[in-house]
C-alpha cells in the first residue's frame, strides 16, 4: 500500500505533502505577518485546502484562518490586523480529521500561562486513545484533528515553562510529526523523536529566526545559517535568540524492533545519533554490540541522573533539599537551647556518678526537647506541607506515561494547586476538599506533637 501523499487511486494528480508549518520570531516586529505569508506561500504545494496565521505582540495573540489558498485567505485588510513579534502559520492538507472549517490550524486557546497556539504536520497513531483520555478528564473537544488533542495536552501538562511542558508531553505522542507552538513571548519548534517529518530553522537577514517544513520557505526569506531541527529536539525562537533543547527519547516501537536481535543495529544507532548530545552518542557507540537491555539501562540511568526524572531519585532529592534548608535554622535553635541548660544540673549528675553519655541522654536532651519541641512540631508540619520546595524543585514531577495531573513527588497541596489553577478545566470543588483534608492532617500532627511536648514538662 502506498502512503496517501504519494499515490491517489481516485486519479487526483494534485500535489499532496501533508501540510506545511512555518514559524518566525523577530526582535523588531516589522512585517511579521508578511514574513509568515511569504513563508506559507512557499509551502503552498504541501497543502491547498486551508491556511492560517497566528501572531503574538508579547501579550495578546491574533489569528486569521479560513479555507482556500494562501493568496486568497490573506488580504491586505486581514494582514493589517496581524501585528506583533512572533508568528506561526499552517497550510493544510487533511490527513486526520475531515476537511472542515473547525479543523483549520493553528489552534488557539487561553491557558493559565497565557495564550497558546499550535500548528502541526503529521499524524498521531494513538490519537483516538488520547482523545478518550481527554474526554474522560472533562475536556471539551470541538474538532476532529490531532492538533487539538496536542494543544489540550500541552495546556494541562506540568512544568515551569512551555519548553518543559512540551518536553514532558512529547513522549505521549506516538507517530510522525513536526510542530510549531506560539506563546505570548516566543515560538517553539519540535520534531518527533525519529525525525520522520521535516523541519528546519534559519536566521533572518534583518534579525530573528524562522522555522519551516522545507528550506525553500527559509531561502525565500533570505535566511542564512539554515540547519535541520534534530529528531526529538525542541528549538526556542525568541527575537534574536535561539535555544536548542535535545530530548533523550530512546525506546519507541521502532527501536524495539531493532533491538529484538539482542544488539543495536547501524540503522538504530544512526537514528539515535541524530537526536542526542555527543556524550550520549559516545556512550551508545561504545556499548553498541552489548545486549539491548544493558544499553537501555545505561541510557536511562544517564537521563535520570542528569534530569532527576527517575521517581525514586527525585524523592531523595526533595528530602535532601528539605533537610539542607531546615538544618541551619534548627542548628541555631538547638545551640541556643543547649546553652540554656543550667551548668549546676550537669555538675550534680557528674557528682552522682552519671557518665557523659548518660547525662546527655537523660538530662540534657530532655531539657533541650522541652525548649525546642514546639518548634520541631511546627517544622514537621511545615515540611509536610512544603509547597514552595516541591513547586520550585520538581513541580511535582516526574510525570510518568500520559499522566499530567499527579507527579511522583507531588504533595497533597501541590496536587490541589494543580487541580485548581494548573489546567484548562479547574476543579475547585475537589481542590477545596483536598485542602480541608490537608488542614485536618496538619491539625492531627500538631495535636499529637504538642501532647508529646507536654509530657516532657515533667522533666522540669
Amino acid at each position: 500500500m502506498f502512503p496517501d501523499d504519494t499515490f491517489h487511486p481516485d486519479g487526483d494528480d494534485h500535489p499532496h505533502e501533508e501540510c506545511g508549518v512555518f514559524a518566525v520570531s523577530t526582535p523588531h516586529g516589522e512585517g511579521i505577518a508578511q514574513l509568515a505569508f511569504f513563508g506559507l506561500f512557499a509551502l503552498q504545494h504541501r497543502g491547498q485546502e486551508a491556511a492560517g496565521i497566528a501572531v503574538s505582540d508579547g501579550s495578546r495573540v491574533r489569528m486569521h484562518k479560513e479555507s482556500g489558498l494562501v493568496s486568497n485567505v490573506f488580504t491586505p485588510a486581514t494582514m493589517s490586523q496581524l501585528t506583533g513579534y512572533h508568528a506561526i502559520g499552517h497550510t493544510r492538507y487533511s490527513t486526520t480529521g475531515a476537511n472542515a472549517q473547525r479543523n483549520i490550524q493553528p489552534f488557539l486557546v487561553e491557558t493559565m500561562h497565557g495564550p497558546l497556539a499550535v500548528a502541526h504536520n503529521g499524524n498521531l497513531v494513538n490519537a483516538p486513545a488520547l482523545r478518550t483520555e481527554l474526554l474522560t478528564k472533562g475536556f471539551g473537544l470541538t474538532a476532529s484533528s490531532d492538533t487539538e488533542v496536542m494543544t489540550l495536552m500541552l495546556t494541562s501538562a506540568g512544568g515551569r515553562d512551555w519548553e518543559e511542558r512540551l518536553e514532558r508531553t512529547l513522549p505521549a505522542w506516538k507517530g510522525a510529526y513536526s510542530l510549531v507552538v506560539l506563546t505570548h513571548d516566543r515560538v517553539l519548534a519540535a520534531r518527533d523523536p525519529w525525525g520522520f517529518r521535516p523541519l528546519s530553522v534559519g536566521r533572518l537577514p534583518d534579525g530573528g529566526w524562522a522555522a519551516a517544513s522545507e528550506t525553500c520557505a527559509l531561502l525565500t526569506l533570505g535566511c542564512t545559517d539554515v540547519s535541520e531541527v534534530r529528531p526529538g529536539e525542541i528549538v526556542t525562537l525568541q527575537g534574536a535568540d535561539i535555544r536548542r533543547r535535545a530530548m533523550l527519547v530512546i525506546l519507541t516501537e521502532l527501536t524495539e524492533q531493532k533491538y529484538k536481535y539482542g544488539f543495536v543495529t547501524d540503522v538504530a544507532e544512526d537514528r539515535i545519533r541524530k537526536g542526542l548530545d555527543e556524550d550520549v552518542v559516545r556512550l551508545i557507540s561504545s556499548k553498541k554490540n552489548e545486549p539491548a537491555f544493558l544499553l537501555d539501562f545505561r541510557l536511562k540511568a544517564f537521563r535520570h541522573w542528569l534530569t532527576l526524572e527517575e521517581p525514586t531519585w527525585a524523592k531523595v532529592a526533595i528530602l535532601i533539599t528539605n533537610l539542607w534548608l531546615g538544618f541551619p535554622y534548627m542548628f541555631l535553635i538547638c545551640t541556643g537551647a543547649l546553652q540554656s541548660v543550667p551548668g549546676d544540673v550537669k555538675e550534680a549528675a557528674k557528682i552522682d556518678g552519671a557518665s557523659g553519655f548518660r547525662t546527655i541522654r537523660s538530662i540534657v536532651m530532655p531539657l533541650v526537647l522541652v525548649a525546642v519541641g514546639p518548634l520541631l512540631v511546627a517544622s514537621y508540619a511545615f515540611n509536610f506541607n512544603n509547597f514552595a520546595l516541591i513547586y520550585l524543585l520538581t513541580n511535582g514531577g516526574p510525570f510518568e506515561g500520559n499522566q499530567t495531573q499527579v507527579g511522583s513527588t507531588d504533595l497533597l497541596i501541590t496536587y490541589a494547586f494543580r487541580l485548581a489553577i494548573g489546567g484548562t478545566t479547574p476543579n475547585f470543588g475537589f481542590a477545596a476538599a483536598i485542602s480541608m483534608f490537608i488542614f485536618i492532617i496538619v491539625a492531627l500532627i500538631s495535636l499529637q506533637g504538642f501532647r508529646s511536648t507536654a509530657s516532657l514538662e515533667d522533666v522540669n
